[in-house]
């Protein structure tokens, strides 16, 4: 597994990759450290994520063409989360929770995730609000 620091001075951006056929699991010096605001983990070959710190403060997260079967539980630490790509997951299914989650982020990404598209397509209308529709405003009427 290799991994490539884009601003070693702060170590805000970092990203993995994995020669094909290979699975590794995500080291410990990555998942005990702190300040990620990006995060590549593309082709990896994974299919869950480990636990730890490393999530906390990840704005931008990658983690395109994995093997994910499931939303992983470890993302329900990226708490500042606002941009998570999942393409290419193919085997991905959502449940009605992993759908409700991904509804708050402002950036959601999942081209040719054939299951996880229909799951979204199937849940996500059940799970948003209700449009408001604008009553019109009556005028006050003077009284006679």
């Amino acid at each position: 597994m290799n991994f490539i620091l884009a601003d070693s001075s702060g170590w805000r951006e970092l990203s993995g990759h994995n020669p094909p056929g290979s699975r590794d699991s995500l080291p410990h010096c990555l998942t005990a450290y702190r300040g990620l605001t990006r995060l590549s983990l593309r082709e990896l070959s994974l299919e869950d994520l480990a636990g730890g710190p490393y999530l906390q403060d990840v704005r931008s997260l990658c983690l395109d063409w994995n093997e994910f079967a499931h939303l992983p539980a470890a993302l329900s630490a990226a708490s500042r989360l606002t941009h998570l790509s999942l393409n290419w997951n193919r085997q991905l299914q959502l449940s009605s929770g992993d759908v409700a989650s991904l509804l708050r982020l402002p950036s959601l990404q999942l081209q040719n995730a054939d299951q996880a598209a229909h799951d979204w397509q199937q849940l996500a209308p059940q799970l948003q609000p209700p449009q408001q529709t604008q009553e019109p405003q009556q005028q006050p009427q003077a009284p006679f």
